[in-house]
């Protein structure tokens, strides 16, 4: 009774005109979720593609928390993002949705490989080229007008399993096949400039300083900040939590601390390319902030765009 009280009161409705509960994919194991939706395997005949579940409807979940669906426009825009954005630099491709009574499937390419997450340890092989396409990515987002608003590495898709390190490795292992690429993904969060203001902002470890303290006016500076940082953990590891806790609590007299700490940090105190375009990309003023497609002409990421 109480879940149909709310049904009637907060869910979503339909997002659009043709509703069906006919799946063109059969659903299958969990692999992945984002901010806003679980990520599964399905296939069709010999086709595999990675479906985003978007729910419909509220649920009590397993802390018997209530958690409400989003909005039919806000379902929409991320759909339409997805297909605007998708199979160009860098960013993942949208194979089309489905929409069922309860649910949104928005169906991507199936990128197998992890996420950067899995992946920062031994990032540094492949700093500079994977770098260069997170920033192409992000410039290409920006220069549609969108800002993605949510760039971390659990967002960052990887084209292929790892199975050693340089080049050099690859080399005396025969491995020909192409090499990693990465992929953008989850455009949940994503705005498109001017938009309204109706949802909250995304906070956490990878955020802008003016993000964390509620004075974000930039959503495009705060992506190159997050950007800034992503780039600093291929080529450095991730900043440490106590780096980051203060950061957090600094507001931007933190930031600039918290910049000052990191560029002292191996390899960026011997790679002057890298401290560089970190250094820029970390700017705690967002007016003076690197954007990431002027980003692409420093020396550090200079012609590894594939």
């Amino acid at each position: 009774m109480i879940l149909w009280l709310l049904n009637k009161l907060f869910g979503t409705g339909d997002v659009y005109e043709d509703v069906s509960e006919e799946l063109p994919y059969e659903i299958g194991d969990r692999v992945g979720g984002g901010t806003f939706g679980s990520v599964f395997v399905a296939t069709r005949d010999e086709k595999k593609v990675a479906a985003k579940v978007l729910l419909k409807r509220v649920i009590i979940d397993e802390d018997r928390n209530i958690v409400l669906p989003r909005r039919a426009a806000s379902l929409r825009e991320e759909v339409a993002i997805s297909k605007e954005l998708g199979g160009k630099h860098h960013c993942v491709s949208c194979e089309g949705y489905h929409e069922a009574p309860d649910r949104l499937y928005v169906y991507y390419e199936l990128i197998t490989g992890g996420t950067l997450a899995d992946r920062l340890e031994t990032a540094h092989f492949h700093a500079r080229r994977w770098a260069a396409q997170l920033l192409d990515a992000v410039a290409w987002c920006h220069a549609k007008g969108i800002s993605h608003r949510d760039i971390k590495p659990e967002n960052i898709l990887m084209t292929r399993v790892e199975k050693g390190g340089n080049r050099g490795w690859r080399k005396l292992n025969k491995d020909d096949e192409p090499e990693c690429d990465v992929r953008l993904c989850d455009w949940g969060s994503a705005r498109r400039r001017g938009a309204s203001v109706n949802e909250a902002e995304i906070t956490g470890f990878w955020s802008a300083p003016e993000v964390l303290s509620g004075r974000c006016s930039d959503d495009m500076s705060a992506d190159n900040w997050s950007a800034g940082l992503v780039v600093l953990a291929m080529a450095a590891g991730r900043p440490s939590e106590a780096d980051v806790r203060e950061l957090h609590r600094g507001g931007l007299a933190g930031a600039e601390h918290f910049r000052a700490r990191v560029l002292k940090v191996q390899p960026l105190t011997h790679d002057a390319r890298a401290r560089e375009v970190v250094a820029e990309l970390l700017d705690p003023d967002p007016t003076a902030r690197l954007a990431a497609g002027a980003a692409l002409d420093f020396e550090f990421v200079r012609g590894f765009v594939a």
